[in-house]
């Protein structure tokens, strides 16, 4: 008999009742003895509720959670996060990056309004920020790495992993792509709109705000907000 994976879990629910009601001797009595039919019929009836709820976890989207730490080793480029100590925090966005040891910290300001802030929580690196789409409607929000998508203004999610956060907005473009590397370093990427102002964008080749650009910069333990456009 071939079993989906929700009755497979419902009918390890039961053995695990039965063990723990009966002991050693009911264990012997199971493997000698088939499941009776109204225990079939309770195991049938609890599969289908648990084969519906992961059908409904697996449709729906996660529009919040948490960012956790990787493992992977601080990247070799930009070639200036070499300089960075042990006890530094690394930002890297683009190609360029931040070396911080003071926190809470501003990492970019657009004519007055911080988009992107870290902070340190149990030894670890934070970020928090809000990210909105071209119409000035939040896509996202990020607050010491718990993140939150609004469920009414994107086109796709995607978490690779417990460590990544993709989201794309309804233009389809990558309004957010930020990645918990390991404990002391994150990444962020992407499309960043302000109000009567061109977008920030934040890729592999750089970081540009209308005409200007940064291209592998490292800027290391600034006092104030490290990158600001007006």
């Amino acid at each position: 008999m071939s079993l989906n994976r929700a009755t497979e879990k419902a009918l390890a629910r039961r053995w695990e009742t039965r063990w723990f009601n009966g002991g050693m001797n009911t264990c012997r009595q199971v493997l000698d003895k088939p499941i009776s039919k109204r225990e079939t019929r309770k195991v049938v009836k609890t599969a289908a509720k648990e084969g519906a709820k992961e059908a409904v976890s697996e449709t729906l989207p996660q529009t919040s959670g948490v960012l956790l730490p990787g493992s992977k080793p601080l990247p070799q480029e930009p070639a200036c996060i070499v300089n960075a100590s042990s006890t530094d925090m690394v930002l890297i966005y683009g190609n360029c990056a931040s070396l911080i040891d003071n926190f809470p910290h501003r990492i970019i300001e657009v004519k007055g309004q911080t988009l992107l802030t870290v902070g340190k929580k149990d030894k670890g690196l934070t970020i928090s920020g809000r990210f909105f789409s071209k119409d000035n409607r939040i896509v996202a929000e990020l607050k010491d790495n718990r993140f939150f998508v609004n469920p009414n203004n994107y086109f796709r999610i995607e978490r690779p992993n417990k460590h990544s956060l993709i989201v794309y907005d309804q233009q389809g473009n990558q309004a957010l792509n930020v990645e918990y590397l390991n404990v002391s370093t994150i990444k962020i990427l992407g499309r960043f709109y302000f109000p009567d102002r061109p977008p920030l964008v934040i890729d592999e080749n750089g970081t540009s705000f209308g005409g200007f650009s940064l291209s592998n910069v490292c800027i290391g333990h600034a006092g104030g907000t490290e990158i600001s456009f007006n």
